[in-house]
């Protein structure tokens, strides 16, 4: 009697002991996986070459950052949200933008979007006066400043001087370190200030760009911020 009075008792503890590590064991079994979309850009958008191409990811479970990349090369890394920046579009080729993230050791991909690159085209007039599609003369630009292979201590103040010039006047000086925009000049002098306070190895690529809205990409100048 006694012992049968005993299990009666113990009975409801017992099936809720069990129906907890039913659930704890459940909870544990499905994790949230981490996720990472690409919102924009939108597969098919068209820019000019050396244009703003605007990008944004939204992270699930990722804590460590993602960083953009075009054409399958690193550009900038965002260490929290919102995931969100600027590039540079590339001068002579169209664009694949995705954003990775390093979670546990496993890289995660989000999807790609690609990015049509277009130059401008212009009318140009010939000698009997009718109007064609032409190219007008491209623009050039360079940086001059800072030298290549330059060092800085982050975080660091680079001082960035560029030569730009164009047959019809130029629009804009836009610079831009691993692909994404850090200044934008509309008047010489082409000089600025970039604050950068990330220790990396950065490309700088000064984009001239004339009134009719032709670009030319600079050669690359190499620094060093450590």
């Amino acid at each position: 009697m006694n012992r049968t009075r005993s299990i009666a008792v113990l009975l409801p503890f017992l099936l809720l002991t069990a129906c907890g590590r039913q659930a704890s064991g459940t909870a544990e079994a499905a994790p949230i996986a981490p996720r990472l979309v690409l919102l924009r850009p939108v597969t098919g958008t068209e820019v000019q070459p050396g244009g703003e191409v605007r990008v944004e990811a939204v992270a699930q479970n990722v804590h460590t950052g993602i960083t953009f990349f075009v054409n399958g090369r690193p550009t900038i890394t965002i260490t929290r949200p919102p995931f969100a920046t600027a590039l540079l579009a590339p001068a002579d080729r169209d664009a694949a933008i995705q954003a990775r993230a390093l979670v546990a050791g496993h890289v995660i991909v989000s999807n790609t979007a690609t990015v049509r690159v277009r130059p401008p085209e212009f009318p140009v007039e010939e000698p009997s006066g009718n109007m064609i599609l032409g190219v007008e003369p491209s623009p050039y630009g360079r940086i001059t400043s800072p030298p290549y292979g330059s060092v800085y201590d982050a975080p660091a103040t680079v001082r960035v001087v560029a030569d730009a010039v164009a047959a019809d006047g130029v629009e804009d000086v836009k610079v831009a370190a691993n692909g994404a925009l850090v200044g934008t000049v509309r008047r010489p002098p082409f000089v600025f200030e970039w604050h950068c306070r990330q220790p990396n190895e950065y490309k700088l690529v000064a984009y001239t760009r004339n009134k009719a809205g032709q670009v030319h990409e600079s050669t690359p100048v190499l620094v060093i911020v450590r």
